[in-house]
């Protein structure tokens, strides 16, 4: 199979999904997991598919935690499914990948405005991961029991993956986003 170029890939949207759990020991790291489902189908290529699930698993610190914020992470993410052409070849892909972990926000004060900047990278074993978005949050509800709110933002998750089963793949997946988030 030829897959030595990024693919443009054609797709509607995609649902994530993330969980992360913070305490207040300093000592022992917060964790985020976090899914996203990027079936997508290769722009003018007839019946080629991509379905490829990409799950993170992280370990963090905040290291600031005020009006600005600053977490430093590791973790793995895990990247499972496959590519398929319309003349029946298929690359499987079922690997695991560390990454190194940032995240930075910046509250606005006395306006419910957040904005928000992620990356979680990977270079080694001839794979090279970049997942970057950024993000504006507007605070809806804040009390007590749950704060919720809405955000907008942009993300782009470039994946080069070299001599995967004799095969080079790269994609890239990027667009707008809107979501919303509770905190409990």
């Amino acid at each position: 199979m030829d897959s030595n170029h990024t693919h443009d890939l054609k797709r509607d949207a995609a649902l994530q999904f993330s969980l992360a759990i913070e305490h207040p020991i300093p000592l022992f790291p917060n964790a985020k997991i976090r899914y996203v489902n990027l079936d997508s189908q290769i722009k003018n290529a007839g019946d080629d598919n991509v379905s490829l699930q990409d799950t993170d698993f992280i370990l963090y610190y905040q290291i600031l935690d005020n009006i600005v914020n600053l977490d430093l992470g590791i973790g793995a993410t895990h990247l499972s499914g496959d590519v398929s052409r319309s003349d029946t070849d298929q690359i499987n892909l079922d690997k695991t990948y560390p990454i190194i972990y940032l995240n930075t926000e910046a509250k606005l004060p006395f306006t419910g405005l957040t904005a928000l900047a992620e990356v979680n990278y990977s270079h080694m074993n001839n794979a090279k991961i970049r997942d970057i978005r950024g993000e504006a949050k507007y605070e809806l509800i804040n009390n007590i029991i749950v704060d919720v709110g809405a955000k907008v933002g942009y993300r782009m998750l470039k994946i080069d993956l070299d001599d995967h089963q004799n095969n080079d793949l790269n994609f890239e997946f990027k667009g707008p986003y809107i979501g919303l988030e509770a905190h409990f």
